[in-house]
């Protein structure tokens, strides 16, 4: 009976070791994300990682940035004005889908009549008025369309170019 239960304490003992392993190559592999977690509840933060499915992923889970994600962004609605001697209006609505979006860059692309791009207009949040909290905006700008241009996209991206 002594010796059914010395290596009852041997195989829990290992078990504990095992485990502990296991934790600490978990720790190791997850420490980034476990230091950001821990950091953003200390901080008061509790803005969630989005995660987005994507097409063609075959069911992986991809994991979108905490704040400026371009994917909860979207532009409608465009409108141009009649055209004067300082340039033509043009309005769209701008919503923010997400929770943790600033204000983004806006790249407005002019098109000539076969619809292809001739020259792109980027303008920074400093460039357009807008209000303080950033969800659905209603945003206007001037452009100075050159003759050849006949239509025009817009885009909102975060960076340097979209």
């Amino acid at each position: 009976m002594l010796a059914n239960e010395s290596s009852l304490v041997k195989r829990a003992v290992n078990m504990l070791i095992l485990c502990a392993v296991f934790m600490a190559l978990g720790i190791y592999v997850f420490r980034t994300e476990i230091a950001d977690t821990a950091l953003d509840s200390f901080a008061g933060n509790d803005v969630a990682i989005k995660r987005k499915w994507l097409p063609g992923t075959h069911g992986k889970l991809v994991l979108r940035p905490e704040r400026n994600d371009e994917a909860f962004l979207r532009v409608g609605a465009l409108r141009s004005g009649s055209p004067s001697s300082i340039g033509v209006p043009v309005s769209f609505d701008l919503v923010n889908l997400g929770d943790a979006n600033d204000f983004p860059n806006i790249a407005v692309v002019m098109m000539g009549a076969d619809g292809r791009p001739i020259r792109q207009v980027l303008f920074s949040p400093a460039d357009y008025t807008h209000d303080s909290q950033f969800g659905h905006e209603r945003i206007e700008l001037l452009l100075q369309p050159r003759a050849s241009e006949r239509s025009f996209t817009v885009h909102a991206f975060y960076g340097e170019r979209p």
